[in-house]
């Protein structure tokens, strides 16, 4: 018998790793106190997945991370462009369940209002308490306190639209000449963007890279 306080008939995960993405299902299934999870590990099939549960009327929410093993991270936030419509709409609820630590990729996704971010390094406790959150009817994005915790280290720092872009390419680890053509810009503009990014962080170029290589 479903949880009456779990408003959703269908769960789709999105978690490339095997063992992650079962273990996720599990616990909503749980929680939900029936079968309500189906798991997927690209954005590609998650789309597909997500038009029909839409098209059947079922009340969804959407658990995913944000790269899958053939995708990377800017496709990720382009799935999240591309949905942003439907969650606005209330047509499905969308809970980021990330990796990311740089405080900077995390307001990019913040951009994108999910309903909930939430931190693979946090417990399953955390997930559940905030998934059960969601039930709000207001688009107001909630984020778990290791989220907070990192965003919290560049309050008053902002990057633009393009720097923000322009970083999200760098944890595919591209040069300036491949991150220029990718974002249709001149390599000296992507280099600005670099430049500017450094600048606002208070760090050198050489210490900037050592940053990206990490990311």
């Amino acid at each position: 018998m479903q949880s009456l306080f779990f408003p959703f008939n269908r769960v789709l995960v999105m978690d490339s790793v095997y063992l992650s993405a079962v273990g996720i299902c599990a616990l909503v299934d749980n929680y939900s106190g029936q079968a309500v999870s189906f798991r997927v590990s690209t954005f590609s099939a998650l789309k597909t997945q997500l038009k029909m549960s839409v098209a059947a009327g079922e009340q969804v929410l959407v658990i995913t991370e944000l790269v899958s093993g053939s995708e990377p991270l800017y496709e990720g936030l382009q799935f999240l462009d591309n949905i942003k419509e439907g969650v606005q709409a209330g047509h499905y609820k969308v809970v980021v369940c990330t990796a990311l630590s740089d405080p900077f990729l995390l307001s990019a996704v913040i951009e994108r209002e999910p309903h909930v971010i939430v931190h693979r390094d946090e417990s399953l406790d955390v997930l559940i308490r905030l998934i059960s959150l969601t039930k709000n009817k207001k688009n107001l994005t909630i984020l778990s306190p290791l989220i907070l915790d990192k965003i919290e280290k560049i309050r008053g720092i902002r990057l633009t639209q393009r720097e923000l872009e322009w970083l999200v390419i760098q944890t595919e680890k591209m040069g300036l000449i491949e991150t220029a053509r990718r974002m249709g810009i001149h390599y000296k503009t992507a280099a600005t963007y670099r430049k500017k990014i450094s600048k606002r962080m208070n760090i050198n170029i050489r210490e900037m890279d050592s940053m990206l290589a990490k990311l």
